[in-house]
């Protein structure tokens, strides 16, 4: 049986090269397609990592168009409040890594659901890392700004967005020069569009003196973060604290979206492939009447020409899908 099906496909050269074609190109594509998938999926559960422990106290009347916004761009609290609730909860919250934060959109995401291009965000010098993670790394320059100084550190996505490549360029935020004092590499949707800057410097260009956008606070106990949150939301008025919960849940209602996308288009290219073969092995079976028929009248039974053809399908889908496997792994 092998010998006769091998016969077959090689008879009939351009019919099997174009089905073995079209299969590994749906093959290739589901393949490269689910990484994506698997990849987005790897980094959001490692973004997640990065927000345990903390919780973001912002305007009560701040809201996303659905679900809650993240990071919290239209919050905005007055820093009096903001510095009243860190210094009550000095003892909870660790200082280094606990800021008050200016968010200020400097260019917008180039598709719905995805996060800016460049993001102007104001930090306190010397608590870099408290909105960054200590596990971002730095291409070149470093993750350290002056107090009073117009310095930026730029994530990946935003140092694409003013083509800067080296450190000591110099980029404008709404009219007024920065330097660029380091370049981090490529990370995730938090740290690529982050243009970072001194706070009190973004307060003076974007005329928000006493203001701040949210508070990030940095627990010294993790277990401690829902009676903290009880009490800042009690104890003050018009703030509401956002934790790592509603955070996932945000980024994982941005990414429905395209998730969504990508498993409708896994789902066509698995139907495309078996289209393919199926209108392949009609064909084959219809220019192949009369072998049939003399098989037929030298003895052979209806399971046994039936056999013939899935095996000659199954050959043909076996290298056309290991070819497209090797194929989109190695894209």
């Amino acid at each position: 049986m092998f010998n006769y099906v091998i016969q077959n496909i090689r008879k009939r050269k351009v019919r099997t090269i174009l089905t073995i074609l079209g299969i590994c190109v749906c093959i290739q594509m589901f393949t490269v397609i689910n990484s994506i998938i698997n990849y987005t999926i790897a980094d959001l559960e490692g973004e997640m990592a990065k927000y345990a422990g903390q919780m973001y106290v912002k305007n009560i009347n701040a809201s996303a168009s659905s679900g809650v916004e993240f990071p919290p761009m239209s919050s905005t609290i007055s820093s009096q409040t903001g510095d009243d609730i860190l210094k009550d909860l000095q003892s909870d919250v660790n200082q280094e890594l606990s800021t008050p934060i200016i968010f200020r959109e400097i260019a917008g995401p180039t598709a719905p659901n995805m996060p800016s291009q460049a993001l102007a965000v104001g930090v306190e010098a010397g608590k870099e890392m408290a909105y960054t993670g200590e596990e971002v790394k730095v291409k070149e320059g470093a993750l350290e700004l002056k107090e009073g100084e117009q310095q930026v550190v730029l994530g990946a996505t935003a140092a694409q967005f003013y083509k800067v490549d080296k450190v000591g360029d110099k980029i404008e935020i709404s009219g007024q020069s920065f330097e660029v004092t380091g370049l981090l590499e490529e990370g995730n949707r938090v740290t690529d569009p982050m243009v970072l800057a001194p706070i009190d410097e973004l307060q003076n260009v974007f005329s928000l003196q006493n203001t701040y956008s949210t508070l990030l606070l940095t627990m010294n106990k993790i277990d401690d973060i829902d009676r903290v949150s009880e009490q800042i939301e009690s104890g003050y008025q018009g703030v509401e604290v956002m934790t790592q919960g509603n955070i996932s849940e945000n980024i994982n209602q941005s990414l429905q979206g395209t998730k969504m996308f990508m498993s409708t288009i896994l789902i066509t290219v698995i139907v495309v492939a078996i289209i393919v073969i199926l209108i392949v092995m009609t064909l084959a079976i219809m220019e192949r009447t009369k072998e049939i028929g003399v098989m037929r009248a030298l003895g052979a039974q209806k399971a046994d020409i039936t056999k013939f053809i899935i095996f000659e399908a199954l050959c043909m889908s076996l290298l056309g899908g290991v070819l497209g496997v090797l194929g989109g792994y190695g894209i």
